[in-house]
C-alpha cells in the first residue's frame, strides 16, 4: 500500500472549506493539469452518496477513476473511497480551525497498487505526490479567490 500526505493552511473559516470540499462539483476545474473530464455523475453533488467520475492522467498514462464521498462529518473530516483502474484508494481530509478565519487542511491519500504496476510503485508514489500537491495548491487559490 502506498501513502501520501500533506497539510495546507487556509486563509478561510473550517466551515467554508468543509463545504466547498464536501460539493463534488468544485473538484471540476481543479488540478487541470492530471484530472480530467471530471464530471458528478450521482444525483447529488454534496454529501454522502455524492460520486464522480474522471480521467487521471499523468505522464503518459491516462486512467479512468472514480470517487464517492464515504464519510461526512461536518465540519471536520470527509472521506473519499475510490478506484484507479481497479486499484482502490482513499482520500482523507481532516480540517482544524486554527482560529475563526483560518483552517488547518491535512490530506491523507492510500492507495493499493497490484498486478504489473507493482514495479513502478517508486514512481506512482512520486506522481501522487506531485498530483496532490497541485490540487492542494489548487484549493487555496480558490477559497482565496471565493467571498
Amino acid at each position: 500500500m502506498g501513502k501520501f500526505s500533506a497539510t495546507v493552511s487556509l486563509n478561510s473559516p473550517i466551515q467554508k472549506v468543509f463545504d466547498f470540499l464536501n460539493d463534488q462539483r468544485n473538484f471540476t476545474d481543479l488540478n487541470p493539469h492530471n484530472f480530467r473530464d471530471y464530471r458528478v455523475v450521482s444525483s447529488q453533488s454534496v454529501g454522502l452518496g455524492a460520486r464522480s467520475d474522471f480521467t487521471l492522467k499523468t505522464g503518459v498514462f491516462q486512467e479512468p477513476a472514480r470517487l464517492e464521498v464515504i464519510t461526512s462529518e461536518a465540519p471536520n473530516l470527509l472521506i473519499h473511497a475510490g478506484y484507479l483502474s481497479d486499484n482502490p484508494y482513499r482520500t482523507t481530509w481532516k480540517l482544524r480551525p486554527v482560529n475563526s478565519l483560518q483552517t488547518e487542511l491535512e490530506l491523507t491519500t492510500e492507495y493499493e497498487v497490484s498486478g504489473p504496476v507493482v514495479l513502478l510503485r517508486g514512481r506512482i508514489q512520486a506522481a501522487f505526490e506531485r498530483i496532490y500537491k497541485r490540487l492542494l495548491t489548487d484549493i487555496v487559490q480558490k477559497l482565496n479567490t471565493i467571498s
